[in-house]
């Protein structure tokens, strides 16, 4: 299992002291430029390693992982503003600088904010604890674990349309997700009813656990989207 995380507080037996003076220029050599970096590497008993990285950004940023090396990645590319007068007009141009940055680095920030993402629909736009509003905490844990599922059925259907699998269909968003979501859950035609499984003693009106299990994979036609479901 590779882990890959930010060190800010938590720094117990994590030298972020020593990596932050070298980035200071308190250490031993002179002040790094931006979008220099140093990696410690430790080595445990079970031949794992555990890497220690910093890199000189605006303020630098320490980050712990077991994975990946201190090759170069691909540049930080930062958008900038800057006001130039021309015949006695200011005029805003836009620019671009590169901040080298390894591969570490990199593979951090792409990934960095999808926690913050996932929160943003769960909490500001699903919220289902704002909305319903308990003291019972089994309630507020199947709420929550509930909310959890809802936004990672989202995103895997996000995630599938990008591979142009849903390249027929348009791609719904959110509250459209939820709202078909929502009618198709409370008007569950594929799984039997209670009424339905008491008769099971007469053959023509039984279902069996096949026909269950063939019923299970459907098509969400609203969304044009095929998933796969199991009981």
């Amino acid at each position: 299992m590779y882990f890959m995380g930010m060190v800010k507080t938590a720094t117990k037996e994590y030298p972020k002291k020593q990596l932050l003076q070298w980035a200071s220029g308190n250490g031993t050599g002179p002040t790094p430029n931006r979008g220099s970096h140093k990696l410690l590497q430790s080595i445990a008993p079970d031949g794992s390693k555990i890497i220690a990285c910093v890199w000189v950004d605006k303020k630098p940023e320490t980050i712990i992982c077991n994975r990946y090396t201190g090759h170069p990645g691909i540049p930080s590319e930062r958008l900038r503003h800057r006001i130039d007068v021309v015949d006695g007009i200011p005029i805003t141009v836009q620019y671009t600088t590169m901040i080298p940055r390894p591969l570490i680095v990199e593979k951090f920030f792409e990934f960095f904010s999808s926690i913050d993402v996932h929160d943003h629909y769960r909490q500001g736009s699903l919220a289902i604890e704002r909305e319903w509003i308990t003291h019972t905490w089994w309630h507020r844990t199947f709420g929550t674990i509930f909310g959890i599922c809802v936004v990672d059925a989202y995103l895997a259907y996000r995630y599938e349309s990008d591979k142009d699998i849903l390249a027929s269909t348009d791609v719904v968003d959110f509250t459209t997700f939820m709202d078909l979501l929502a009618h198709q859950l409370i008007h569950n035609i594929y799984v039997p009813s209670s009424a339905t499984l008491r008769r099971r003693s007469d053959d023509s009106a039984s279902v069996s656990v096949a026909h269950v299990e063939d019923q299970v994979q459907h098509k969400l036609r609203s969304l044009g989207f095929l998933c796969t479901r199991k009981i």
